[in-house]
């Protein structure tokens, strides 16, 4: 007897005609320890946002899937501050009002210049700290800056 409804969307054509993407996998990939396993469940609760992409990136060009994990926990949740990558990313608009506030200080010109112009500094610079500055520098310049930022914390975003 036929199906009582048909299929809400067609059946895909096999093969696929893209292979699914690497990275993020739905799951656990079979090579993360149980430890891993269990921590990468609550990690895919949180959401994805475009900085993590970098950072997973140069991971995994230096590193095996589970340290790039691991690496990847280590700055989301150990160095950048809670709710850096949250749904309001209430941390990253702290580091903008940081940033404003240092400019204001450091370069008053460039400052008074930006408010005649209504302009606002987070609109050049929001990336570049969601992303630790990777997206805008070379691979070696990204390594460097990723090198001080793993060892001196967050503090360097204000240098």
């Amino acid at each position: 007897p036929p199906p009582p409804f048909p299929p809400p969307f067609p059946p895909p054509p096999f093969p696929p005609p893209f292979p699914p993407p690497p990275f993020p996998p739905p799951f656990p990939s079979p090579s993360l320890s149980l430890p891993s396993s269990i921590w990468f469940q609550n990690f895919l609760c949180r959401p994805f946002l475009k900085g993590m992409n970098f950072f997973a990136a140069l991971g995994l060009l230096y590193l095996d899937e589970e340290t790039t994990f691991w690496y990847m926990v280590a700055i989301i949740d150990k160095i950048l501050p809670n709710d850096y990558y949250s749904i309001g990313l209430l941390g990253a608009q702290a580091d903008q009002t940081v940033l404003q506030e240092i400019v204001a200080a450091q370069i008053p010109d460039l400052s008074e210049h930006l408010l005649k112009l209504n302009a606002n500094i987070s609109l050049v610079t929001f990336n570049w700290f969601l992303t630790v500055f990777t997206d805008a520098m070379p691979t070696e310049c990204a390594l460097r800056i990723m090198d001080v930022f793993l060892n001196e914390g967050h503090k360097v975003m204000h240098r």
